[in-house]
């Protein structure tokens, strides 16, 4: 049996009308901040004085296997706190210390106990006394599978009590052991086929799967959402081991998963809702669909944005103490609500490495776009580990629109055949790069068909920039020392003169090593994505799901007025990043209720029209003709400001904007414009990139180090050694000597508005 993710084999589900919620209200990312924010109050304000989240001293001796306060006891305080971990909260936290020292002193057989303690040692530094915790736990898991009859691989609620099971109880145990096995602890080698084959044998005909199934000998049990992803996303864990060997023949595919899947699909009406329905438990749904969406790397389900929808849902459904009790089994169960609650909406929001492009362009003939099908799931997990960062991917199609795609920093292309797009596909790919992303490209196998039409595609996108082997000096190696390495891989890179903005891994076949999770004797190949993504993202302020960079025109606000910039033209790099500009059109549009209307103007020859301001940019040497700094000198004359700064930090054309500078203006001279000059009285918080303070030599004061030729006492010409062009596209990354992207943005801004006649 083989593997396809959902986006390949179920394009007809997925080409269903896109939904964000059931509701005309669609939470936003800082009401989903302040939800989670509640519910961590809300949920140490519970917390027992002893530090747990236990009713009970110890477990009683006449509560049942399935009670918190029995044979699960200790469950309660390991799942608020795998919440809370979640959440972003620190395990040395005192509020957490002592649930965590509590954990390590309980002992217990209850099996979603035990399930759930896995994920809180997972999440712990491990040393060698939670190591040892998670290999006694993770073993007792492994003994207790069923191994027998129709509960052969499935779980009951303890290990010795008759050949009892449900769908509920064995996910539990599955992901206690997954833990483990992604904590270091070697698993016996057929405990995964044995439990993929024991979820396959139990899934109905129609796709999904009921509580307890009939082969069992229980009554007739209803298909629910609920138990159909958690038998979607543990067969998403048993194939990272069942199959897990890496082609280049073409696409697979799983008929189980498929199925599951588009069962999925068809009642996601029935997720995220306040309608009931038999086994209905909407809170731990919500947990199991986000372990879909993350592990099969899918935005929709169903045509319906999961995370959208259940994040809006818990927001509105959010008690005013930070609880949830939503749920007729869990409203008189609040830590417990609340922590599922918690898991979905900080897991599922977590920010994405990478978006995995499906670049089919025939329905009828599907793209060899996902050979290695676990390959970005496995790098993005070693990278998480690494940066201690909870991160996921996704993957895309080309229908998708540009926010979908730029939701993440990469853009990741991967096959061995020859590579087809139409123009509407080439101008998709080409706005993600001007938005601030950055496309991956890597060859199956190092086939040369796929590589040599990547190549193509940079030529046809952008015919000014050519591919060269990424300098080994290059910041995108400044985590993982490229030096250091036994292996290095050839890395193509197509850069704008400021950023990468493509890239090509030709020949070396890392993905074999993802898909494979194979590490030892490669880490180079995980370090090499890890540095990318570290480039592209300078390691901080990451963009949640659902979030981008992109900002369009409200159409509710009516500008109350336009003002038009002028963009020089000149021959040179004149152009490096145009999507910085469309991006501060929105931001005029929507915070400051102005038109920005931007034009080229082709100096020597161009109008400036009612242009008070024109900006200039670029990377690298410069000279203009006599006729072009005549224009330029007509518009200062004339009361124009004209904006040079040097894209990236690009030396060269600084010094060649510095000269130019005092050429318009020759009755002036350039200096140091004042820290309090005017048009800088709004830039309330100015900062720098790391980058710049590192090797641009940006001191700490955050001062703009701003140049100006002063005409008839305003600042006519101002240059900028600093980058503020990438800066304009908002999302941080390295290798930029210039200010943070809020900080250009708003000089821009205050440059712009301190131009327009008073």
């Amino acid at each position: 049996m083989k593997w396809t993710p959902p986006r390949a084999l179920l394009s007809a589900m997925l080409s269903l009308a896109v939904t964000a919620a059931t509701s005309s209200f669609a939470a936003t990312s800082a009401e989903i901040e302040a939800a989670i924010s509640k519910g961590r109050d809300y949920l140490y304000s519970v917390q027992a004085a002893d530090g747990t989240w236990e009713s009970v001293p110890g477990p009683q001796k006449d509560a049942t296997d399935q009670s918190a306060n029995g044979g699960q006891y200790s469950g309660h305080t390991a799942l608020i706190v795998y919440a809370l971990l979640s959440a972003g909260d620190k395990a040395s936290d005192p509020k957490l210390s002592r649930a965590v020292e509590f954990l390590k002193k309980t002992d217990t057989l209850g099996t979603y106990a035990l399930g759930v303690r896995c994920q809180v040692w997972l999440m712990l530094p491990q040393t060698p006394d939670v190591k040892q915790r998670m290999q006694k736990d993770s073993q007792i898991l492994v003994r207790t599978m069923r191994t027998q009859g129709d509960a052969q691989g499935m779980y009951d609620y303890m290990f010795d009590k008759g050949n009892g099971y449900s769908h509920s109880r064995s996910q539990y145990a599955v992901l206690g052991v997954w833990a483990a096995e992604r904590s270091g602890i070697k698993v016996p080698e057929g405990y995964w086929p044995v439990v993929e084959k024991a979820w396959i044998r139990n899934q109905d005909p129609s796709g999904g799967w009921t509580y307890q199934h009939p082969v069992s000998g229980y009554q007739k049990e209803p298909l629910t959402p609920g138990m159909t992803a958690v038998g979607v996303a543990t067969l998403f864990i048993t194939q990272d081991y069942v199959r897990s060997g890496a082609t280049c023949s073409g696409n697979v595919d799983s008929a189980a998963i498929t199925k599951g899947l588009k069962w999925m699909g068809d009642n996601m009406d029935k997720v995220a809702t306040d309608k009931s329905y038999d086994r209905d438990f909407p809170l731990p749904t919500l947990y199991a669909v986000e372990r879909i969406g993350v592990a099969a790397g899918v935005k929709y389900i169903g045509g319906v944005d999961w995370y959208q929808k259940g994040a809006t849902w818990l927001v509105m459904k959010q008690n005013k103490n930070g609880a949830w009790t939503v749920g007729a089994s869990y409203a008189n169960a609040p830590y417990q609500s609340t922590a599922f609650a918690l898991l979905f909406l900080a897991r599922g929001r977590a920010p994405l490495v990478m978006n995995k492009l499906d670049f089919s362009t025939d329905p009828a003939k599907p793209a060899g776009w996902n050979q290695r099908p676990r390959d970005v799931a496995n790098v993005v997990r070693w990278i998480s580990s690494n940066t201690e960062r909870d991160l996921g991917w996704q993957s895309v199609d080309l229908k998708a629109p540009l926010k979908d795609l730029a939701e993440a920093p990469i853009l990741y292309l991967a096959g061995s055949d020859e590579l087809t797009f139409t123009d509407e596909h080439k101008a998709k790919l080409k706005a993600f790069v001007e938005a601030g992303g950055l496309i991956l490209a890597h060859a199956d196998c190092g086939k040369p068909g796929f590589s040599t039409s990547f190549r193509k595609l940079a030529g046809e996108l952008y015919p000014t920039y050519e591919f060269r082997e990424l300098p080994e000096a290059s910041p995108v190696y400044g985590v993982f020392n490229r030096a250091k390495w036994k292996t290095k891989p050839s890395v193509l890179s197509v850069s704008n003169g400021a950023r990468e903005i493509m890239m090509l891994i030709p020949t070396s076949d890392p993905a074999r090593a993802w898909q494979t999770r194979q590490v030892v004797g490669k880490e180079e190949m995980y370090q090499l994505a890890a540095n990318i993504f570290l480039y592209a993202t300078n390691k901080e302020k990451l963009q949640y799901r659902g979030e981008s960079y992109i900002v369009t025109p409200d159409p509710a606000i009516k500008p109350t007025k336009t003002i038009e910039v002028a963009r020089l033209q000149y021959d040179g790099n004149w152009d490096p990043e145009p999507g910085g500009w469309r991006r501060l059109s929105g931001i005029f549009h929507n915070t400051r209720k102005l038109g920005l209307t931007v034009n080229t103007v082709k100096l020597g020859t161009g109008d400036f029209g009612k242009a008070k301001f024109a900006h200039m940019t670029g990377t690298g040497k410069f000279v203009l003709k006599p006729e072009q700094i005549d224009a330029l000198k007509k518009f200062v004359d004339s009361g124009g400001t004209v904006f040079i700064d040097a894209a990236g930090g690009d030396g060269e054309f600084a010094t060649a904007a510095e000269a130019l500078a005092t050429t318009i203006a020759p009755s002036g001279k350039l200096a140091t414009l004042a820290a309090d000059a005017a048009f800088l009285k709004d830039v309330k918080d100015l900062r720098y990139r790391t980058y710049a303070r590192m090797k641009g030599g940006a001191g700490s004061t955050n001062a703009a180090r701003l140049q100006a030729v002063d005409v008839n006492g305003r600042p006519a010409v101002i240059v900028s050694r600093d980058d503020l062009s990438v800066g304009l596209l908002g999302p941080e990354m390295d290798g930029i000597i210039g200010y943070e992207p809020q900080t250009a943005v708003d000089i821009m801004s205050a440059a712009i508005l301190g131009a327009q006649p008073k």
